[in-house]
């Protein structure tokens, strides 16, 4: 959806790089040539990088990426029917209202040691799920093909880690700080990982602690409204799955 003087004009594109292209070639037909255009777009996993990456490349355009709970809840305001185009219109709307802050992306090396850590969980959960397997099978053959399984998620994951430490070898940025978390009590290896690969710098690259707060999940909610609702101030668990997961401290002694 582009807003251009209260008019909104739609256009829909796959998430691609030839659907990029269409929309900044899309996009220059309906500006001026010059024209500072902001782009905004709700964090979606990892689905949104590659618009904000190539976004990104070119000087007249800023792009912003900002948690969907925040639109959702601009958008109870607004309406109560649901749909992309409707959503496309909220997003240009919020974006003009609020101009929120330039996405910061991750360096290239963190975005690849992301993916590397996220790979590392899969193959660990799968692990597991065919040691599970194992126990309840009764007959040969097929035991010893959970086996052959197990034995190549074995050699999948030890490559992994070999590839995760490379980057700790050589990028003496991401080896310093992942000594410090590292040295946090109950701290392990996966933890440390996680935490490294999945929090994002703000744009002066450095951590912010009221984003970090939000990240985590650890805002406080408050529940009180005049003298007969006084509930017990909670946090609102809304950050990032993963980095929640991994330091629950049920889970994160010796990970």
């Amino acid at each position: 959806m582009l807003l251009v003087q209260k008019k909104f004009l739609y256009k829909v594109v796959e998430n691609s790089n030839d659907g990029v292209i269409i929309l900044q070639e899309w996009i220059k037909s309906k500006l001026d040539k010059d024209a500072l255009v902001h782009f905004w777009m709700e964090a979606t996993n990892v689905y949104h990088e590659l618009v904000a990456f190539t976004l990104l490349e070119n000087k007249n355009f800023k792009v912003s990426v900002v948690n969907p709970i925040i639109v959702k809840s601009y958008a109870k305001s607004l309406v109560k029917t649901k749909n992309d185009k409707i959503d496309a219109k909220i997003l240009a709307q919020f974006c003009k209202e609020r101009n929120p802050k330039p996405f910061t992306p991750q360096s290239r090396e963190r975005r690849e040691l992301r993916d590397l850590s996220r790979l590392m969980d899969n193959l660990v959960e799968l692990r597991v799920m065919q040691k599970v397997r194992l126990q309840t099978l009764n007959t040969e053959a097929a035991a010893r093909m959970v086996k052959a399984t197990l034995n190549s998620i074995e050699n999948t994951i030890a490559e992994t880690e070999k590839e995760i430490k490379y980057y700790y070898e050589n990028y003496p940025e991401l080896e310093k700080e992942y000594k410090l978390l590292n040295s946090i009590p109950s701290f392990g290896k996966r933890v440390s990982n996680v935490l490294l690969s999945e929090i994002y710098k703000d744009e002066y690259n450095m951590y912010n602690s009221k984003r970090l707060t939000s990240f985590f999940g650890l805002e406080v909610r408050e529940m009180e409204s005049g003298s007969s609702v006084r509930n017990k101030p909670r946090i609102t668990k809304y950050g990032n799955p993963r980095v929640r997961n991994s330091c629950n401290p049920a889970q994160c002694k010796n990970v």
